[in-house]
């Protein structure tokens, strides 16, 4: 975006490879040293972020380099100098690989380090010929190129923090706690998205209302304990049977809904008998209604058909003696 004033308005770095180029930049300015790398550590492997360097042989972005081989290793490990004229010199160092691989004589490098204090990684130049190296300047230089990378790093982390506790948070909020499902916040948001989706393509869904048969009498007669467990077998039952871009829910108490993408109004019978004939085979009895909605049609709307589909299948297994009559008709409330 344009500024009258001149001044354009600074992006922040993307990501930490954006940050590592930066801090190469730093490290390098003004150094007699023609190579810069920067690299995070995972597990037994240096892995480049960002390299600054001439010839065909230096090292690529995201190749992964034996961190046991390199100078940095040493250099986190043991009491050896950051700045070296020529690592020929240095009996530590003079035995890496990755000194003979990258032709490196004169070396500068120095540890980076997270916000806890837990070695990330490793900045560092070279070049392939000894050179007599402003120990003091590259110092200076490459420990704040260094803080540049935690800086950037321990914000990355508290931001990385707060998004997953939001999404915790969230999570959490369209979850139903006893089940595992989604809550009728989560359900809402489902609908959302699926009537969003059979506006914009030519989709259709299928919304099946489901009711479990009894749960009243188990609560009073059995106990809660016993009825939070048909709940939840009743919901296991419905999950293994949907894939992963439907949805189910428990909306509250013993009702469950399921928005099942992808459904014509020509299944509805195959959907339904699968649903009951699995929830008999793990012996529960559950009324269900089902009803579909196309491209300008509303789910919500199905979901009142469903409904009104579902207190007709209970009420003629009432009738039938297929549910007791001691189990009452549910009162029903707007989805």
């Amino acid at each position: 975006m344009h500024r009258d004033d001149g001044f354009e308005p600074l992006e922040p770095f993307a990501s930490l490879r954006d940050v590592c180029s930066s801090a190469l930049t730093i490290a390098r300015e003004g150094s007699p040293l023609d190579n810069w790398m920067a690299a995070r550590l995972e597990g037994d492997a240096l892995v480049v972020e960002a390299v600054d360097a001439a010839g065909d042989g230096a090292p690529r972005v995201a190749e992964r380099l034996p961190w046991r081989g390199t100078i940095g290793h040493r250099m986190a490990v043991g009491d050896c100098p950051y700045v070296v004229a020529d690592v020929g010199a240095v009996e530590a160092y003079a035995d890496r690989p990755c000194v003979a691989r990258f032709g490196m004589r004169a070396y500068a490098g120095v540890p980076l380090v997270d916000h806890h204090g837990r070695l990330f990684g490793v900045l560092c130049g070279w070049s392939g010929r000894a050179l007599a190296l402003d120990v003091a300047a590259h110092e200076q230089r490459m420990v704040l190129a260094a803080r540049v990378l935690s800086t950037y790093l321990a914000l990355r982390a508290r931001l990385d923090a707060v998004e997953r506790r939001a999404e915790q948070a969230e999570t959490a909020s369209r979850t139903d706690p006893l089940t595992g499902l989604a809550n009728r916040r989560g359900w809402d948001a489902a609908i959302e998205g699926g009537q969003r989706k059979l506006v914009r393509e030519e989709a259709s869904a299928a919304v099946v209302v489901a009711d479990v048969d009894g749960l009243k009498h188990v609560n009073d007669n059995v106990g809660h304990e016993a009825g939070d467990a048909l709940l939840v077998q009743v919901a296991q039952v419905l999950a293994r049977l949907v894939r992963p871009s439907d949805t189910v829910a428990r909306l509250g108490g013993d009702e469950f809904a399921l928005l099942l993408d992808g459904v014509h109004r020509s299944q509805r019978n195959e959907v339904l008998s699968r649903l009951r004939e699995a929830l008999h085979a793990a012996g529960l009895q559950v009324s269900l209604g089902i009803a579909c909605a196309e491209r300008g049609h509303s789910l919500r709307r199905a979901f009142a058909v469903a409904d009104a589909r579902m207190l007709q299948d209970k009420a003629v297994r009432h009738a039938q003696g297929e549910i007791p009559m001691l189990c009452p008709m549910p009162t029903r409330h707007t989805a």
